[in-house]
């Protein structure tokens, strides 16, 4: 089971409408030490009919990896939604798994296609920069200067587990050796 970071405390709800990119000004520590498979990038909302995609970014805007399609909102409840296993998540530029470094300090950051999202579940008094531009359909390589800002954040969040190292050499079983007298 995934262990999760991120903005995970939501306080009000509130109906953000596309074209649009969000990221925190906060960022948040990727638990655990070494390499840390990326196992779900998720959103807290309901149905509507807004597209959207998240990605991971480095504090100096740098893209580390983002999902690998955009996903339709959906249900009639908050629920985390999103790209929820670890082949629906990629490197920036690459293949699956996205891999982050626990310790480490990311960004998080999501976009909206021209529609609007019913209801997504957000926290007050924390600084979110937007640029009015839909990423859905891939992530920049480093986020938009210029950025619009306001005063709340959107609950997302980012799940890893440990990577699993496989020995470059195959591991044999052990030999019986008979002795004969």
């Amino acid at each position: 089971m995934p262990t999760y970071f991120g903005q995970q405390t939501r306080v009000s709800d509130d109906n953000p409408s596309g074209p649009v990119i969000h990221w925190s000004n906060a960022n948040y520590a990727c638990p655990g030490s070494g390499n840390q498979n990326i196992q779900e990038l998720s959103i807290f909302a309901f149905g509507s009919s807004a597209h959207f995609r998240l990605g991971v970014y480095t504090t100096a805007g740098v893209l580390v990896a983002e999902g690998t399609s955009s996903i339709l909102i959906t249900g009639a409840a908050l629920a985390w939604q999103g790209h929820m296993t670890q082949a629906s998540v990629k490197a920036a530029g690459g293949v699956s798994p996205g891999v982050l470094v626990g310790g480490t300090s990311y960004k998080i950051a999501l976009t909206i296609d021209t529609n609007t999202i019913s209801n997504i579940g957000k926290t007050d008094a924390v600084q979110t920069n937007t640029v009015a531009t839909d990423y859905t359909a891939g992530m920049p390589a480093n986020l938009p200067g210029s950025p619009g800002s306001f005063n709340f954040l959107y609950c997302w969040r980012c799940g890893v587990d440990p990577a699993v190292t496989i020995p470059d050499t195959p591991i044999r079983p052990p030999t019986t050796v008979s002795i004969v007298p």
